[in-house]
């Protein structure tokens, strides 16, 4: 599937983090819900899944996103002191290719997220702009990502969280770990004191 921004704005600028009563747990088999007093920082603006019948015909989920801007509410600097917050896209399917596409002020801006059931997750960015994250820019887990002529700057953690999903349980074996493929021309720019809001709460 795909989705065509036609060079249009999704924005939250004009909205806060604290109007929002509830967010979703991290935890997809769960309908639990965290309140704002006891939160998680995993809401989405864009998540793509794959459903139970395509994982269990192995069928491959890509998504593709093109042209489109992303305006969050949560910058490097905010002082809120949040756990929670939005984030851009997050994908659970087995890739996701952005095309041309700027975020900006956002808790975090991409993830790919891969399991033992939907197996690896894969981000692919063109000509993606990424600016002013309170946390990171890119999170892996058990997963992968590949970027061309991309800018990424001013995160108030690290531009990249790579988590190779190594557990003890059965099934979770990742022999590869995280892959971060960059070109070139991308530019990553970002300097941490240590000193930043999410830093003050982690």
């Amino acid at each position: 599937c795909s989705i065509e921004g036609n060079y249009m704005t999704v924005s939250l600028a004009d909205s806060d983090t604290r109007h929002l009563s509830q967010v979703l747990s991290h935890d997809y088999n769960s309908s639990k819900t965290k309140t704002m007093t006891n939160p998680v920082s995993h809401w989405h603006i864009f998540k793509f899944y794959k459903t139970s019948d395509q994982v269990n015909a192995g069928n491959k989920v890509n998504v593709t996103v093109d042209n489109l801007r992303i305006i969050g509410n949560m910058q490097k600097e905010n002082k809120q002191g949040m756990e929670a917050g939005p984030m851009g896209i997050n994908s659970f399917v087995d890739s996701v290719t952005v095309n041309n596409v700027i975020t900006t002020q956002l808790y975090s801006h991409m993830l790919a997220d891969g399991n033992e059931n939907r197996g690896e997750s894969k981000l692919i960015f063109n000509d993606v702009r990424m600016f002013d994250a309170y946390s990171n820019m890119v999170y892996l887990w058990r997963s992968k990502v590949d970027m061309t002529n991309c800018i990424l700057k001013n995160a108030g953690g690290p531009l990249f969280i790579m988590c190779d999903g190594e557990r003890t349980e059965t099934g979770l074996q990742d022999t590869d770990g995280p892959v971060l493929t960059i070109d070139d021309k991308t530019v990553l720019e970002s300097f941490a004191t240590g000193t930043e809001a999410w830093y003050d709460i982690w």
